[in-house]
């Protein structure tokens, strides 16, 4: 017996530091769990459809509000994708439009520009708080007045530029870019955008990057659609052009971004045909790979935003009539994939701790069959845990302070092999004082 404690106490401490590994490489292969290339409809937005209206995510919901059904409208809808429910929040503040833009820093939303009808454009910029579910209105836009606008948020920062205004006979088509603070609540003229003017065109970021490609400048029934697409780097104000757009020229078409891929799809081709096929951009190797047409009806003038590692687009007009269809797209495990865990527990597969995993997962994990083998067990048991994390706020709480050291490691991968070997040297030397 008088063994016992030499024996128990290292087996505690080397059980101790194996299950940290074990977690740790559970934590990085839930990245990359994904199903496949696959569209789900969801519940309708709010009570009748709409079209040209505008969106934005904070954290784990998804935002939609005002656009135009007969008049340019105010309402303002909150998506919950873990109930797949809507909520009514408070009306937009300002004046009732479509062809606004939206993003999202940090907590906050944004709304700025657009159309109220009748000719009458608005440089009108509102902040969004979704915990006092109130409008604040912030220095207005810094160019002109416009509608069909494109905008994207990197970092602390928002961007917002190009549209237009006047009229069908006499239209004006921009190609300025300005760049928000909203500590200062200023705005600050940026490079213009590196192609022609246009208006209707889709924008998104990825990592520390901005993203615009595709839309019109159009006179009268003439139209002239574009497919060509920009990079933006905001540390160094320059854009450069990348691959052309996988599909056909089109504008009001939607995007957004997912696991550090960016995506588009539907919108108007030429002849004014509506469109549902759907494009992944990988900035990484700079290419358009073809993913599943969009789930709902060939549309344009609909609205995409993406909420913890999955796409939704919604809304829109087919032809027919003003949509209140959504749909949630499902991306394909490719190494970037959604993170169930993580994503449940910081609120977006963006952030910058699930960013950091994945890189991690990139680097390391993806180089060895060991990684693989446990992701195939991960895909099994992550999805229901991430679920039920996520309806928990004391419970997401949690999972982020246990996550934060396997960030660090994943940050400092050489702390893995440190913080193990310090734990099982510091097993036997105890171990060996113990037995003396």
């Amino acid at each position: 017996m008088k063994y016992m404690p030499s024996v128990k106490y290292p087996i505690s401490c080397i059980a101790f530091a194996v299950a940290i590994a074990v977690c740790y490489s559970l934590a990085c292969a839930s990245l990359l769990f994904a199903a496949p290339d696959t569209w789900t409809q969801k519940a309708d937005v709010g009570a009748i459809g709409q079209h040209y209206a505008v969106g934005f995510s904070i954290g784990g919901k998804g935002y939609i509000g005002m656009g135009r059904e007969g008049s340019s409208r105010k309402e303002f809808w909150e998506y919950d994708p873990v109930a797949d429910t809507w909520t009514r929040k408070a009306d937009f503040a300002g004046t009732a439009q479509s062809l606004a833009v939206g993003f999202s820093i940090g907590n906050k939303g944004y709304i700025v520009t657009g159309w109220g009808g009748s000719g009458v454009y608005t440089k009108e910029f509102w902040e969004y708080d979704p915990q006092a579910n109130t409008w604040t209105r912030k220095a207005d836009f810094g160019g002109d007045a416009r509608g069909s606008a494109v905008g994207f948020s990197i970092g602390s920062k928002g961007y917002i530029g190009m549209g237009g205004y006047g009229t069908p006979t006499m239209p004006v088509h921009l190609k300025d870019l300005w760049e928000y603070d909203p500590v200062a609540d200023t705005w600050t003229r940026k490079a213009d955008f590196g192609g022609t003017t246009r208006t209707a065109a889709v924008g998104f970021s990825i990592g520390n990057k901005g993203y615009i490609g595709t839309g019109v400048l159009g006179v009268l029934r003439i139209s002239i659609l574009y497919k060509d697409f920009w990079e933006y780097d905001p540390a160094a104000d320059a854009w450069t052009q990348k691959a052309d757009f996988g599909g056909a020229a089109r504008y009001s078409a939607v995007g957004f971004s997912v696991g550090g891929k960016g995506y588009i799809g539907t919108g108007t081709g030429v002849f004014y045909g509506y469109l549902k096929d759907f494009w992944e951009y990988d900035p990484s190797t700079n290419a358009w790979t073809q993913r599943a047409d969009f789930g709902g009806t060939a549309r344009d003038g609909a609205v995409g935003f993406s909420v913890g590692g999955k796409g939704y687009i919604g809304t829109g007009h087919d032809g027919s009539s003003p949509g209140k269809d959504f749909w949630e797209y499902t991306t394909i495990s490719t190494g970037s994939g959604g993170c169930f865990i993580a994503t449940a527990a910081f609120g977006s597969d963006m952030d910058p701790h699930v960013m950091a995993l994945r890189a991690f997962r990139d680097d390391f994990l993806l180089t060895n069959p060991i990684g693989e083998a446990v992701a195939g067990l991960y895909n099994k048991v992550s999805p229901p845990i991430a679920e039920y994390i996520a309806k928990r706020e004391s419970l997401r709480t949690v999972v982020r302070l246990t996550l934060m050291p396997l960030v660090l490691v994943a940050k400092y991968p050489g702390l893995i092999f440190i913080l193990l070997f310090s734990i099982i040297g510091y097993a036997v030397i105890r171990g060996k004082r113990m037995k003396a």
